[in-house]
């Protein structure tokens, strides 16, 4: 079968394959946790995930996301839009994505049997040009999550992404950080060591994955006022 892979830098929800680049990277900012100046919001997101584990039974690891995203423009609230998203894990750690619309009927029973989420607020951070490194490609840009107590504050940990053409050999080569934090986690997957892995995976529990939303102790998030 010929391969649809082709690369990109944003998420199109037209059923063809992508590979996506992208280095992530962890911050726990002070509290109360305010957005860093230059940052404009981009969407409010709540998705929910299905993880795929590579067992003798398949031939890959990944998952299966559905993601609602509520984006606002000058004139006001634009109608949410929902996308799912299938998700393959390569050995390189590149993912290859097949983004497709779906319904906010579908939305609901992935919501309803899924038992990790995340409610969030994205902001953006658009790089100049003139600060990145040959090769990386134009118009890069920091994607911050913000992830929502039930009381519509900030957890102090943050997650940052950046999507790139290529992968670099050192991440001292990518664009500095747009803001400083109290603490970083700058290892990739694969690269950090037991206890980073397990520090990572607290952080994922206690601030970054929600409940099911129709679990009897359920409390849902709410988005904050920009």
């Amino acid at each position: 079968m010929t391969s649809l892979l082709k690369m990109a830098l944003e998420e199109v929800a037209n059923g063809e394959a992508f590979e996506e680049i992208e280095y992530v990277f962890y911050a726990r900012l002070p509290e109360p946790v305010k957005v860093p100046t230059g940052w404009g919001f981009s969407e409010h997101q709540e998705q929910w995930e299905f993880k795929i584990p590579k067992t003798d039974q398949n031939g890959g690891q990944g998952g299966i996301r559905i993601r609602k995203t509520q984006r606002i423009n000058v004139r006001g609230q634009i109608p949410p839009e929902y996308v799912m998203t299938t998700k393959v894990r390569r050995s390189d750690g590149s993912n290859e994505e097949v983004p497709i619309p779906t319904t906010v009927a579908n939305f609901e029973q992935f919501r309803m049997l899924s038992d990790r989420g995340m409610i969030k607020d994205r902001y953006e951070y658009v790089i100049s040009d003139d600060a990145v490194p040959p090769g990386l490609g134009s118009g890069l840009k920091w994607e911050v999550d913000f992830f929502l107590k039930p009381d519509g504050t900030y957890f102090p940990w943050v997650k940052l992404d950046l999507e790139v053409r290529k992968r670099t050999k050192d991440v001292a080569d990518l664009p500095a950080f747009p803001f400083q934090a109290l603490e970083w986690i700058l290892k990739q997957t694969g690269e950090r060591s037991a206890e980073e892995e397990t520090k990572l995976r607290g952080i994922y529990e206690e601030c970054f994955l929600a409940k099911n939303c129709y679990a009897t102790n359920f409390v849902r998030q709410q988005p904050v006022e920009t």
